[in-house]
């Protein structure tokens, strides 16, 4: 029998039972469109996250305290062999959270500072003060409060937009200056320029130097971001409401004697990965220990984030891709209970064509091919709906826990490419041949005798 008149027989059965064959359709739809949606939204959340890391900077480095006796999957910056299990970064994981306990000393931050291969860095710690005006203020504000080294603005693309950047001297010499964020500036001093002002953090009173603003109006959403990497805790984007003073000022205040967090930039990217070896090689052995999971403090660039996240982000949109398949295995269930419905309500046909002289390969080929028809007619309509519900995902991503990942707060974009749509596709036909397959066999093995008797 042709192609072609297969065809037109397994159409012709198909429309001859609407209602049944559309009801079996629709479960293939509904898997496809959930394959295509979820997988265009883990790869979108992957695109996201890895932009926003590629972002941060591929010669960053971070140096993190860290809590030995906390899981690797709950510290920061993980040193190397550690990190999120079952990731395959070279160095260890990272956390969403602070918390992580003060161990890098001052000797240390010199020999960062100061190793071959490092143009930049700069302590990033962070604390929150209760700020006044004058000493006989009833009234306080609660305030962060950084502690940086000169490197610090240029590490993350912030500028002096009144007055003048602290000076290495006042640095060095805990000198008590500070600069303000410009929003703090508005907030206390309204139209009045703060700029040598004094202020008091927790009864110690400082003059202000100079008003800092992030460059090109970047949104504190974007500063937020991997806060690790950039600025410390909470990111450079809240710095515009905060107080920055030198770092040897900010121990004093704070009655510490310890870094918890070093940010700095390697040259270029040729010696990141050996210069941030070599720094963590000269922490471990500082720290007698060999095992990162054992030390105190971490090493980190963007590609050990980089290649973490992507494992995380795989898995995730393999998650969401088995919990899509579901559907389509309930799809593919039904499928065949169709064709085994069908093969009983055409016994005697099937008796007769095997009489006039039909193989029993003829009967396969009609049977599976009606089964590949209904799943591929379902899922043409599966990716249709799949890519119009695509942009249904992207408003609701955006306007929700995704609004503050992608890059200036634009929200995730769910990516639908060609290789999605041919896999969905595939993967309906797959079914269509797989759960056709059984009901076809069983067709074209019924002997045409007792076929013909069937009533």
């Amino acid at each position: 029998m042709k192609v072609t008149a297969l065809i037109k027989q397994s159409l012709k059965s198909i429309l001859s039972n609407k209602v049944r064959s559309s009801l079996t359709i629709l479960g293939i739809v509904i898997g496809i469109a959930a394959v295509i949606s979820l997988v265009g939204l883990g790869k979108g959340l992957q695109n996201n996250v890895t932009n926003s890391i590629s972002n941060l900077g591929t010669t960053d480095i971070t140096i993190q305290s860290q809590d030995p006796e906390r899981q690797t999957s709950q510290r920061g910056p993980g040193a190397r062999g550690g990190g999120i299990p079952g990731s395959s970064g070279a160095r260890g994981g990272f956390s969403f959270g602070g918390g992580n306990t003060a161990s890098i000393t001052l000797d240390e931050y010199s020999f960062i500072k100061n190793h071959d291969g490092i143009s930049l860095a700069s302590p990033s710690e962070s604390v929150q003060v209760a700020v006044t005006k004058s000493a006989d203020s009833d009234m306080a504000s609660q305030y962060q409060l950084y502690g940086i080294d000169a490197d610090y603005l240029e590490l993350n693309d912030l500028e002096i937009t009144e007055g003048a950047m602290l000076t290495q001297a006042q640095i060095d010499n805990s000198e008590k200056v500070a600069l303000i964020g410009k929003n703090a500036a508005e907030e206390l001093f309204k139209d009045e320029s703060a700029v040598g002002k004094t202020i008091l953090f927790d009864e110690t009173k400082y003059t202000i130097v100079g008003v800092l603003q992030q460059k090109e109006s970047e949104d504190e959403g974007q500063g937020g971001q991997m806060g690790g990497m950039r600025g410390g805790p909470g990111g450079v984007g809240r710095i515009t409401s905060s107080f920055v003073t030198g770092y040897n000022t900010w121990l004093a205040q704070t009655d510490k004697e310890k870094l918890s967090s070093v940010s700095a930039r390697a040259e270029s990217e040729d010696v990141v990965e050996e210069v941030s070896s070599a720094i963590e090689t000269k922490l471990f052995e500082n720290r007698g220990v060999t095992d990162a999971e054992k030390a105190t403090v971490a090493v980190t660039t963007s590609e050990d984030l980089l290649s973490t996240v992507s494992s995380v982000a795989t898995s995730f949109t393999s998650t969401l891709t088995g919990i899509a398949a579901i559907s389509l295995l309930v799809g593919g269930i039904g499928i065949m209970n169709i064709m085994l419905v069908t093969v009983t309500e055409r016994t005697r046909e099937i008796g007769l064509r095997r009489a006039l002289g039909a193989k029993s390969r003829h009967i396969v080929y009609q049977f599976l091919l009606e089964s590949l028809l209904l799943t591929l007619i379902g899922g043409l309509m599966g990716v249709a709906i799949g890519i119009a519900f695509g942009s249904n995902v992207t408003s609701l991503v955006s306007t929700g826990f995704g609004g503050g990942m992608g890059a200036g707060g634009a929200g995730t974009q769910v990516v639908i490419d060609l290789s999605t749509i041919l896999l969905a596709v595939g993967i309906s036909m797959g079914i269509g041949i797989l759960f056709g397959l059984f009901p076809a066999l069983k067709a074209s093995r019924l002997d045409p005798v007792e076929a013909l008797r069937y009533e």
